[in-house]
């Protein structure tokens, strides 16, 4: 029998965030894929998560999900999660959806296992990749009493497409708790950034300290655009004063959905030029993805299975 999986599906913009829909392939993968949504967009946004995996949606369309931080989510889902007893709440890592988990995890007595790259079942027995310091790896396990709560890496998973797959839509009438309604959302700022997106980049070129100086980094810049890719910087360049607004590798590292350290990206060729802490960066990528270094002996060389292709060593 399969396991019923439910992902609760963040909202951006009144559309469903790509990171929610990354988790819900592979909450398809698993087993029966069912979506949470809530928000004033849930309705609109339900209709589109058969696509994307879902089997079933439920759907709370009231915006004070939307204008109240995650005390009225957690209030729903552990009404929900007691009804149901899903075997797994699956969610992507973001600040508002760790927080959630968090809440979860100490109201219900909740197991809860936190940076996941991959999930498999083995039998009634949940096995969780969890990368632990550079190269190592780690395989959690949660044991199939009561749900347990898993949140995956940014970037973990690539998009499933279901076409044709219709969801059944269930709607939800539970009323918000008044006490649940204390941390009101004020203001909502957009971080303007320059250049090629590097989530959405397939090649990334980055440069460090090992550049010198500031003025060389149009080294990184010119080889990111013959490649078509976006350049990026280390934390330690822009730190140093190298130019906050230019090196987005670096801007986006606090970025608001996504936790420290570090972006996590998906990319056919990733090239650190001069970077020192090559280690760092090993969560780059998959397999038959490309790296180059400019330490061929760094460990993100040795785990590549093309260090360098087509990318010559400019620097």
């Amino acid at each position: 029998m399969s396991k019923t999986v439910w992902v609760l599906v963040e909202l951006e913009d009144g559309k469903a965030a790509r990171s929610s829909l990354e988790v819900l392939g592979k909450a398809a993968q698993l087993g029966r894929a069912e979506a949470i949504v809530l928000g004033s967009a849930a309705r609109e946004v339900a209709l589109t998560l058969g696509e994307y995996g879902a089997e079933k949606v439920y759907v709370h369309a009231n915006a004070n999900y939307d204008n109240y931080l995650t005390l009225p989510a957690v209030d729903t889902l552990s009404a929900l999660v007691k009804e149901h007893q899903p075997a797994l709440l699956l969610l992507a890592t973001t600040y508002n959806l760790r927080d959630i988990a968090a809440r979860l995890s100490a109201r219900n007595n909740m197991g809860l296992i936190t940076d996941a790259t991959d999930l498999s079942y083995e039998d009634d027995t949940l096995n969780v990749t969890v990368p632990w310091g550079g190269d190592n790896v780690v395989t959690a396990t949660h044991s199939q009493q009561g749900t347990g709560i898993v949140l995956t890496r940014p970037k973990a998973f690539s998009i499933a497409q279901y076409a044709g797959r219709n969801a059944e839509i269930e709607t939800l009438n539970a009323s918000i708790n008044p006490e649940s309604l204390k941390m009101k959302v004020l203001e909502r700022v957009e971080v303007q950034s320059e250049g090629p997106s590097l989530e959405d980049a397939s090649v990334i070129v980055s440069g460090g300290r090992g550049l010198g100086k500031a003025e060389n980094f149009h080294l990184v810049e010119e080889l990111a655009a013959a490649l078509g890719g976006a350049a990026g910087a280390t934390r330690a360049i822009v730190d140093a004063g190298w130019n906050r607004e230019t090196y987005p590798l670096y801007r986006l590292w606090y970025q608001r959905r996504y936790p420290a350290p570090g972006r996590h990206e998906r990319f056919q060729v990733y090239r650190g030029d001069q970077q020192r802490r090559a280690r760092t960066h090993l969560f780059c990528g998959g397999p038959g993805h490309s790296r180059g270094h400019a330490d061929h002996s760094a460990a993100i060389d040795e785990r590549s299975e093309e260090t360098q292709g087509a990318v010559s060593n400019r620097l």
